[in-house]
């Protein structure tokens, strides 16, 4: 699925590419004091220069600096508008909107080719990125008059892929096609520089997502193979293989043959050993409502909730976001869970006044299960039962007040003791080193190597997050068997093979508690999965037994660290 993804790396390139190919653009950046040797080059050679160096930051400031400053020196318009455009390209995005803002007042009273069409364009862009698609579509709009009337084709192209692209996202997917479809027409009946066709191939892919949502399977398979083809000039063949996969997989999940989606989809997330993928909103939402349509609500839970806790973390407004809102509704609905029902109301009534907000003039079309009436109606239902309940539970409460001041207490040794079990977790590595046994009873010492160099690479791979993992399949992926396997984890861990695969798992995610910011907001039961633990029930007894701290409590540790 990957259509944000999509649209985020064509702009990049888009911009790289039109910056770097045209003789009128050029590189520039931040303010510091230039050095004397480099106000003697010329505008091409500082050009020369920065582009050689694209990846060193400090090299790219200090030629772009320096191209700026001889701009502003010799009062050249049109250069200093190039500078300014390469600060926008590495700046924060608040102070990048002010540049683009910048280039456009310093260009509009002037007739150049580029200029104010790119200001206008790139700001639509960075306002595409932050979800403000309505004022993305006006500066990608006035971008398109500018370049229409400068018959500015390769500007004109970048433009109509943005403005399909987000027709595309939230509003009307013929109108996508009309763009998509006039992009490939003006690429091979015009004469533009043979780089520009990665232009083409996102154009294929953005109207093979256009036809899924059409309904039009066919030509969405036609415009999927066609992306195939012409992805491995880009993408290595493993990148090439997900990211069609993953295509394909959305066009089977519309298409109602969820069994073939569940496949392709499993597959990729074996693959993706560099989370490219699985760690993308996209994925885990496709995913997540693919395993629900064949009723596997569990794994379904794990996928979503992953889905979830990116579009927390990141605030990357996706139309799918309110159909994961939509599920959790209804799961906890059936789980007489009221408490997270209307926690889940509450977020999809604010995701809707969002969506609201930022797509008011896309003609957006979102099938809703839930709509705001709806919604208000069930939270108020909510609400009243609540209420009913608390007034019958105010006796109880007198009852247990009295208990307070011993629970407080009790809590605080608690507290203590779950802290100094946290402390003492994050400062010692538990890690016991056995001693290791070079021989084992009936086993050949040369297999006993052989499955010890195995283990050790199984391990680097954390291959034993995988959740259908068996001794069996295990001694088959490492080509041994069982037995020989079984001895010799026994001999070289201390451990019998469950708890060895059990103790990887949770030193795993431990790691990943740590350093993973967004991980930290999964839920256990996600967190579980993730690992590769089947239930939340098991997860907790293993890091419990491990730790003597509980997940929860560990993660809330965490979070207080790094506050």
């Amino acid at each position: 699925m990957k259509r944000k993804r999509a649209i985020k790396i064509i702009s990049r390139y888009c911009f790289l590419f039109y910056v770097f190919s045209s003789p009128i653009l050029s590189q520039e950046k931040p303010q510091f004091q230039i050095a004397d040797s480099l106000k003697k080059y010329s505008y091409e050679d500082l050009y020369s220069k920065f582009s050689k160096n694209i990846n060193d930051l400090e090299l790219i400031k200090l030629y772009s600096n320096a191209y700026l400053n001889k701009a502003k020196n010799e009062k050249d318009t049109l250069r200093i508008a190039n500078g300014f455009s390469q600060f926008a390209f590495y700046g924060e995005t608040l102070i990048t909107l002010k540049y683009y803002d910048s280039i456009i007042q310093i260009t509009k009273n002037n007739n150049y080719n580029d200029y104010p069409g790119f200001g206008y364009l790139w700001k639509g862009y960075i306002l595409c990125d932050i979800g403000k698609y309505d004022d993305a579509l006006k500066n990608l709009l006035i971008a398109q008059k500018y370049a229409e009337k400068e018959n500015n084709i390769q500007q004109l192209l970048t433009i109509k892929q943005k403005i399909g692209s987000v027709k595309l996202l939230w509003g009307n997917k013929d109108e996508a096609i009309e763009c998509f479809k006039y992009v490939l027409k003006k690429i091979d009946h015009t004469d533009i520089p043979k780089d520009y066709s990665i232009v083409k191939n996102e154009a294929y892919r953005f109207l093979s997502y256009s036809f899924i949502h059409n309904k039009k399977f066919d030509s969405a398979y036609y415009y999927a193979k066609k992306h195939l083809d012409t992805s491995n000039k880009y993408n290595s063949e493993l990148l090439t293989q997900i990211s069609h996969d993953e295509l394909v997989a959305e066009i089977e999940f519309y298409k109602g043959d969820y069994s073939k989606a569940n496949e392709l989809l499993e597959n990729i997330r074996k693959k993706d050993s560099l989370a490219l993928t699985v760690n993308d909103f996209n994925f885990n939402y496709l995913y997540g409502a693919t395993l629900n349509s064949l009723d596997k609500k569990d794994e379904a839970f794990y996928y979503l909730s992953k889905a979830d806790s990116i579009y927390i973390a990141t605030n990357d407004l996706m139309p799918e976001t309110r159909k994961v809102k939509e599920f959790f509704i209804n799961y906890y609905k059936k789980e007489n869970n009221t408490q997270k029902q209307l926690f889940y109301i509450d977020q999809l009534l604010v995701v809707d006044s969002l969506i609201d907000v930022n797509t008011k003039t896309l003609n957006r079309i979102i099938q809703k299960e839930y709509d705001e009436p709806i919604l208000l109606a069930e939270k108020e239902k909510i609400i009243k039962n609540l209420s009913e309940k608390s007034t019958k539970n105010n006796s109880i409460i007198l009852f247990l007040s009295s208990g307070v001041i011993l629970a407080g207490i009790a809590f605080l040794l608690y507290y203590k003791k779950q802290k100094n079990k946290f402390n003492k977790l994050t400062i010692v590595n538990k890690q016991n080193k056995k001693k290791e046994i070079s021989t084992i009873e009936n086993i050949p010492s040369e297999v006993i190597e052989q499955i010890r160099l195995k283990l050790i690479e199984f391990e680097k791979n954390n291959s034993f997050l995988d959740n259908k993992l068996t001794l069996t399949n295990l001694a088959k992926q490492l080509e041994t068997n069982s037995n020989y396997l079984s001895k010799t984890i026994n001999h070289f861990k201390q451990k019998n093979y469950s708890t060895y695969i059990s103790d990887l798992r949770i030193e795993y995610c431990i790691q990943k508690l740590k350093t993973d910011s967004t991980f930290r907001k999964f839920s256990v039961k996600a967190i579980a999965f993730e690992v590769g633990f089947n239930n939340t029930e098991s997860f907790s007894k293993a890091f419990l037994k491990n730790t003597e701290i509980h997940p929860s409590n560990f993660i809330k540790e965490l979070e207080r660290e790094f506050k």
